[in-house]
């Protein structure tokens, strides 16, 4: 394959630490283009062997396996992925999410438009046993990135990394994902990308799946650090969006206290009661909507 006839790199980070790669892998590669890629960045994970074997399964050569020797931070192997990417297109596929058929077609066709700055659509929550629990509310096809932003503090709109497709050079434009926002380094690259282009784009369809699971890292990170990078966001966007920062700070003062408590019920639950999780996750994530 040459560089320039490279349509999408889907990028999966992983540490190897779940026995879910496989499924993620398998689903990037069901429905990668001829002329797309896959990358997985093996971040000093204590499985490179069998890591560097996914490279072989795909006889089109489309798989490419890049490994860190010292353990970097999640945003900072995110980064890794960016740079080494060659699509026109790029997404970011957790190692225990999925993408299912159409996912790649459809948000490639939305980028099409020169108007849209990125291109996202539904999602399945599920659990660690594949089972589906939630699926994130219906959409507008089109909006300002400033109300999806909103949106999403006022919980009627969720952006995930395994669900966003985004022009590899627009992410090169803004410098990456900053390790500086941590957890919330995905949502300061969209706002950045979405705000210079009119609109952004959805797709009214469940095409990606977010695997909640007790190792998660909203269960593990301390809750300064969620404290922190959350702040830093809403700081940021009323940076870019002066004559909406009162707004802003409201709704995003209240986003900020949902997901610390949000976090709080997280840890003290587990596979087997994720019904009882997802009555709670349900009911604060849709309470607001019309």
């Amino acid at each position: 394959m040459h560089t320039n006839q490279i349509s999408i790199t889907i990028s999966i980070p992983t540490i190897g630490d779940n026995d879910f790669l496989s499924l993620a892998f398998e689903s990037a590669l069901s429905q990668i283009p001829d002329d797309g890629e896959i990358i997985i960045s093996d971040n000093a994970s204590n499985n490179s062997n069998y890591i560097s074997s996914f490279a072989q399964k795909d006889p089109l050569g489309r798989v490419r396996i890049i490994q860190q020797d010292t353990r970097l931070p999640m945003a900072e192997n995110w980064n890794r992925c960016l740079y080494a990417a060659r699509g026109k297109y790029f997404l970011l596929l957790s190692d225990d999410d999925m993408i299912v058929p159409g996912f790649c077609h459809k948000t490639m066709a939305i980028l099409e438009d020169p108007s849209v700055g990125f291109a996202s659509c539904r999602v399945e929550w599920i659990n660690e046993v594949g089972r589906c629990f939630w699926r994130t509310p219906s959409l507008l096809e089109r909006e300002t990135c400033l109300n999806v932003l909103l949106g999403v503090f006022l919980r009627k709109r969720v952006i995930l990394p395994c669900a966003t497709l985004i022009r590899r050079n627009d992410l090169l434009s803004v410098g990456g994902y900053d390790v500086n926002f941590g957890n919330f380094a995905d949502i300061k690259a969209w706002i950045e990308i979405g705000s210079k282009y009119p609109l952004v784009g959805f797709i009214n369809e469940s095409l990606a799946m977010y695997r909640e699971r007790p190792a998660s890292l909203t269960k593990v990170v301390d809750d300064n650090a969620w404290r922190d990078c959350i702040s830093k966001v809403i700081d940021f966007s009323c940076d870019y969006y002066p004559n909406h920062a009162n707004k802003i700070r409201r709704v995003g003062r209240d986003f900020l206290e949902y997901m610390l408590s949000d976090i709080k019920i997280k840890r003290v639950l587990n596979s087997d009661i994720n019904i009882a999780f997802a009555e709670i996750y349900v009911w604060e994530a849709t309470k607001n909507l019309p």
